[in-house]
């Protein structure tokens, strides 16, 4: 997102404008990605830890991404909008950021969920079957989980 302003933008304050043009792609991004996500999740075949790695990396650069638009969003658009528009529009406002609030709390239970997943995976990774990766004999930690290319990574990474 940038903040440099469009030539037909007359500025109202001393704050640069933000530049709202490619948030409809944005967020389509989003809302068809997380709409998308529990299939994934659920489509990973058992022991695949090769399919398993794509999608946990997938998940995460979309949970870091998603928590960096909307701190954006948090700290440069709402204070903004809320100096800006007609006090009849700040309840639009107030929603988006309380919009915001549920998808932090949601990702949160996510956070919470990735250990187990990770356990899962290193479960699986024990009992050797013929789609998992032998873990390389250097690792971050005692407990590992085998990446795509047979190295380890802790699961806390997960």
């Amino acid at each position: 997102m940038t903040t440099t302003p469009h030539a037909d933008d007359a500025p109202t304050s001393e704050r640069p404008l933000v530049d709202t043009s490619a948030m409809p792609t944005i967020h389509t991004y989003f809302r068809r990605e997380l709409r998308l996500a529990g299939g994934l999740v659920r489509g990973i075949p058992d022991r695949d830890l090769e399919r398993a790695g794509v999608v946990v990396d997938h998940l995460d650069f979309l949970r870091r991404t998603l928590h960096q638009h909307h701190t954006i969003e948090d700290e440069l658009l709402w204070p903004v909008l809320l100096e800006r528009v007609p006090e009849e529009l700040a309840p639009v406002v107030h929603l988006m950021e309380s919009q915001h609030e549920r998808v932090d709390a949601l990702l949160a239970k996510v956070d919470a969920a990735r250990p187990g997943f990770a356990r899962r995976t290193t479960l699986r990774c024990a009992t050797r079957s013929p789609t998992c990766s032998t873990p390389s004999t250097s690792t971050s930690s005692s407990t590992s989980t085998p990446r795509r290319n047979g190295s380890c990574r802790s699961p806390h990474a997960v």
